[in-house]
């Protein structure tokens, strides 16, 4: 019995040693993750990037996302590959509009078998949740006044009108402009927050859709990052870039739909390098355009009577601006050429009335020869 004593207290003194240094020693065993709840798998939100995730990458996001709104310095996640740990942070930003102060910057601390997600944010926990609660009144606000029994496309189009109508695209400050709160509290935006605005409002509407990437080039051939959106209605996938919408009719006052559900043959000339490929966007079913009526083959008398017709109902809604645009150069040209050059838009306009003739002094236009769009508004 006495030989016992001296085991037994060796097993007590080791014990006591793991106890003491338990968490040192942890840090040497890898963590456990296969039983935590995935509770962003089906929660109603569209969410592509994390859909191509390995399933560690996976485990890491909805780690990551459970814990990131109270600022946590660190978050343990599983260990991920260089790529799985870039494909999981893309992820986090690409599919959660409502993450306003995470930083767009990653870091991963690997400690023995361990590792953990550095976040970085932009300001405090507490002015985090201040500006969540002020985005979510003006979202709730919002939603609460958007028209009953709306199709999902007039859904898209008033949240497109929306935006235009209340986000200012911000040149001067390059610390705003990136997340939902600067779209719908400041309404300053650059193209990330009309991109995420417009991705947070389809989402809660149940309007399937996700983010795409590369590079715009404008008129004058400028290149630079670029953010806008993929939408899904009635099974097909359009482009649509709210951004360039707000500003190609910023000579007339007025935003426009030339890139309101466009394709991807549409969208080529100007939106390159686009991220991820293969988006299927091949329809024009939903194209403002070819939906309104308003996209021609030829520019002959039926045109020119729905143009009339447009005219007419533009003034009669006190909106004194329309848009056309015309399905191939030769079309588009000529009606151009007509309408401006020949001043025929002069003749159109008396053809739609008299009162349509007392409000048009002067008709400016703005045109999209890569979309083959005219605007017109009446002063």
């Amino acid at each position: 019995m006495k030989k016992l004593f001296p085991a037994l207290a060796v097993l007590i003194v080791i014990a006591l040693a793991i106890f003491v240094n338990y968490d040192r020693l942890s840090k040497w065993f890898p963590t456990d993750f296969s039983e935590t709840e995935m509770v962003f798998e089906n929660d109603g939100s569209t969410r592509y990037y994390y859909g191509a995730l390995s399933e560690d990458a996976k485990i890491a996001y909805t780690k990551v996302l459970s814990k990131i709104r109270s600022h946590p310095e660190k978050i343990e996640i599983p260990d991920l590959t260089d790529t799985e740990f870039d494909e999981m942070f893309c992820a986090l930003s690409y599919d959660n509009p409502e993450l306003l102060c995470m930083k767009n910057e990653s870091k991963i601390q690997k400690q023995g078998a361990k590792a953990y997600f550095l976040p970085q944010y932009y300001c405090s926990a507490e002015e985090c949740e201040q500006h969540r609660t002020e985005m979510e009144a003006c979202v709730e606000k919002l939603l609460a006044d958007v028209p009953e029994n709306l199709t999902d496309y007039e859904k898209e189009l008033y949240f497109h009108d929306w935006i235009c109508s209340h986000f200012t695209y911000e040149t001067e400050d390059l610390t705003i402009g990136y997340t939902t709160y600067d779209g719908f509290v400041l309404g300053r935006a650059v193209c990330e927050a009309y991109s995420r605005c417009m991705q947070l409002l389809l989402n809660r509407s149940g309007i399937p859709n996700y983010l795409a990437t590369g590079t715009g080039v404008d008129i004058e051939g400028k290149s630079e990052g670029h953010m806008w959106n993929v939408v899904t209605l009635d099974g097909k996938n359009y482009y649509l870039d709210v951004t360039w919408d707000d500003l190609d009719a910023a000579e007339i006052g007025q935003y426009c739909h030339a890139f309101f559900n466009v394709s991807e043959t549409d969208i080529a000339e100007n939106h390159l390098g686009i991220l991820p490929q293969g988006n299927n966007c091949v329809s024009d079913d939903a194209n403002y355009f070819v939906v309104s009526g308003l996209m021609f083959e030829t520019y002959d008398n039926a045109a020119k009577s729905k143009i009339t017709q447009e005219i007419s109902d533009a003034v009669a809604a006190g909106t004194n601006a329309f848009e056309i645009r015309f399905s191939n150069d030769e079309a588009y040209f000529a009606a151009l050429d007509a309408l401006t050059q020949d001043g025929e838009i002069y003749a159109l306009v008396e053809r739609a009335g008299q009162k349509a003739s007392r409000v048009c002094n002067e008709a400016l236009y703005v045109q999209d020869d890569s979309m083959r769009t005219i605007q017109f508004a009446f002063q």
